[in-house]
């Protein structure tokens, strides 16, 4: 199913942060809440797991633990809307022939206007999430 970059939220948009970094996610409604979880290899440092899997929850756009290094290792900047209380833009920044140029997000939070930037960065406007 087709979805607006700048209207993804929750595990949608977590799923969709999954996608642009090459994982395989997804979604699963667990206490009428959906939740987006991604497949990595199992290490528990013996080697009688090894080539093992697991899924793992997910959510860069409402943890810091996971959606700061993507903000971190992708240069994305984050602003608070002047005179706007909930409401923050976040941009992958390049510089371009007219200045800086780049995808922007916005959102009520800081990691849901920086996932929302870097998604639209790599997959463009409408994103396929199942």
């Amino acid at each position: 199913m087709r979805h607006k970059t700048a209207e993804l939220s929750g595990a949608l948009l977590d799923a969709a942060v999954a996608l642009a970094q090459g994982k395989r996610p997804k979604i699963e409604a667990i206490h009428g809440y959906d939740h987006c979880y991604i497949l990595v290899p199992y290490d528990d440092g013996s080697q009688v797991n090894s080539g093992r899997t697991e899924w793992i929850y997910f959510a860069p756009s409402s943890q810091w633990n996971e959606g700061g290094p993507i903000i971190e290792l992708n240069g994305i900047t984050v602003t608070h809307v002047f005179n706007e209380p909930n409401k923050w833009r976040a941009g992958l920044v390049y510089w371009g022939e007219g200045g800086f140029d780049g995808p922007m997000g916005e959102g009520h939070t800081p990691l849901i206007a920086a996932m929302r930037a870097y998604v639209l960065g790599k997959l463009g406007e409408e994103v396929d999430l199942p």
